[in-house]
């Protein structure tokens, strides 16, 4: 099964400019770092390693950064030359939309420990893990309600459930409901570009990604399977994020504000230059001369 990634550049317009950018991180130095070390552990454990992304995130993460991508695909101007900045989840679910065979999607900041059982390579649709009843959910869709067109009916009718399905892994090989599913969150979206400014924007993302693939999986009795147990807390991903933690979980995560976290991101740049010295030298090679130059 390929792997793929997404890198979008929100409409920086250069590469100089994006390896400034810090992508949630504390420094833009381990933001791509991190691009780095997800990539290259990806890359060892599975043959095709794919990357969806625009020509400012090709010329950066590629042409300057050589790092392992077996396959380019460069369209995400065309799909998102008008999307607002703050949709960081959409051009994920543009990457899923162009798949046209099994797949695992996973983002630049989950590192695989080792490759998958061969059971989720199997599965219909594979997740990170279940967001058990985290209040975001329902507290963006109290503001989503009243405020927006063409809500899906899986998120409109929740019968007080608001379990989300985590996608810094998603794919799977059904396919058919990944398009029906990434069709549905696309209109979503679309219909509401106007109305972005009546909720949080970040948590909105949240809803049209993982809230809504929740409830179609369950709506539509689609077997999922989930790489780690359900989440009851946002904090619980600090053990996820946390590079030596148990060795039997296949994958870490640097979620959200654990970027921030000294004790998670050195050990992270630790685990890049020791494996991947030839890697780490490039990224200093090119992230000294244009930090030289801006």
């Amino acid at each position: 099964m390929k792997i793929v990634q997404t890198y979008w550049s929100c409409h920086v317009a250069t590469a100089e400019g994006l390896l400034q950018h810090m992508g949630g991180w504390r420094s833009s130095w381990l933001h791509i770092v991190s691009w780095a070390l997800s990539s290259s552990l990806a890359r060892r454990h599975y043959d095709t390693l794919e990357l969806v992304t625009d020509q400012a995130g090709k010329t950066l993460l590629v042409d300057w950064l050589d790092l392992p991508y077996t396959q380019v695909w460069n369209v995400l101007d065309e799909h998102l030359d008008t999307c607002p900045a703050p949709l960081w989840a959409l051009p994920k679910i543009i990457a899923y939309s162009l798949q046209d065979s099994p797949f695992l999607h996973i983002d630049g900041d989950v590192f695989l420990r080792r490759p998958l059982d061969k059971a989720y390579l199997k599965a219909p649709i594979v997740c990170q893990n279940i967001e058990a009843g985290f209040p975001i959910y329902a507290e963006t869709m109290a503001q989503i309600l009243p405020a927006f067109d063409g809500i899906p009916l899986a998120i409109r009718r929740t019968n007080g459930l608001f379990n989300a399905s985590n996608t810094g892994v998603f794919g799977g090989n059904d396919l058919t409901f990944i398009r029906r599913y990434v069709t549905i969150a696309l209109e979503f979206v679309r219909q509401n570009l106007d109305k972005l400014d009546q909720v949080n924007t970040t948590y909105f993302n949240c809803v049209f990604e993982q809230f809504l693939l929740n409830r179609l999986l369950n709506q539509q009795a689609v077997k999922a399977r989930y790489l780690l147990p359900p989440v009851n807390h946002f904090d619980e991903y600090g053990q996820l994020a946390a590079f030596s933690a148990d060795p039997h979980v296949p994958i870490r995560h640097l979620i959200g504000p654990f970027k921030w976290d000294v004790r998670l991101s050195e050990p992270m740049e630790k685990q890049l230059k020791t494996e991947f010295p030839a890697t780490y030298r490039r990224l200093r090679e090119v992230y000294s001369e244009v930090a030289s130059l801006v």
